[in-house]
């Protein structure tokens, strides 16, 4: 064990997995230490960083945003903001109506700039496209064809869609397990989901089987 002296204030420690530490300072600024307590020079200013997973942070500075962590040091030259956290390996990022999906090198994976997204719910990702929008897993590919209203994270690899104004259920592979004609879908406990349409009450389990109480 050595003593460690800061020649800064510090307000909070993050640790970011084997590529060290992440400390922020009184006047929110971080300072990246390596995993044996090294400080280490990035070269830029680090405004409001904020650890995003896998190893990563990212932080806002003069003109531009920068991943960083271990081996990764990664520029973006426009204002890029973060879209949640790394999931299942990509980190979604903003700038407007402009995004896309980054691997842990800061990487566009997918080589796409999507008009609208949301970050991956397990092993897929929501994206919108033209004519609507469809579901995307880790490569990219669509899993079903685009042209939804809407579709949200109903559970780990479980989405909801609607048609406005009825709701449905997908599985990530695009199947239907219950037909969009409710007007209300909700997510219960123990795997339990609840369809209302014209005030009648419905339950499913999460394969869309109906459950009926006695």
């Amino acid at each position: 064990d050595k003593e460690l002296i800061f020649q800064f204030s510090p307000t909070s420690i993050e640790v970011m997995g084997e590529n060290g530490y992440l400390v922020i300072d009184a006047d929110k600024v971080g300072h990246y230490f390596s995993p044996s307590w090294e400080e280490i020079d990035l070269g830029v200013t680090l405004r409001r960083p904020k650890y995003v997973g896998e190893g990563i942070a990212i932080s806002r500075t003069s003109g531009y945003t920068v991943l960083f962590g271990g081996d990764v040091f990664v520029k973006f030259f426009e204002d890029w903001s973060h879209n949640g956290t790394y999931e299942n390996g990509f980190l979604l990022l903003r700038k407007k109506d402009s995004l896309q999906f980054v691997n842990t090198a800061g990487i566009n994976q997918f080589q796409r700039i999507y008009a609208d997204a949301k970050p991956f719910n397990g092993d897929y990702a929501t994206v919108k496209e033209t004519d609507g929008w469809t579901l995307i897993n880790g490569q990219g590919n669509f899993q079903i064809l685009p042209g939804f209203d809407e579709i949200s994270p109903l559970g780990t690899n479980v989405f909801s869609t609607k048609a406005l104004p009825e709701y449905g259920l997908y599985d990530a592979h695009g199947n239907e397990l219950i037909p969009v004609q409710y007007n209300q879908l909700n997510f219960l406990r123990n795997g339990i989901i609840q369809g209302r349409k014209d005030g009648v009450i419905s339950y499913f389990d999460v394969s869309g089987k109906p459950i009926v109480f006695h």
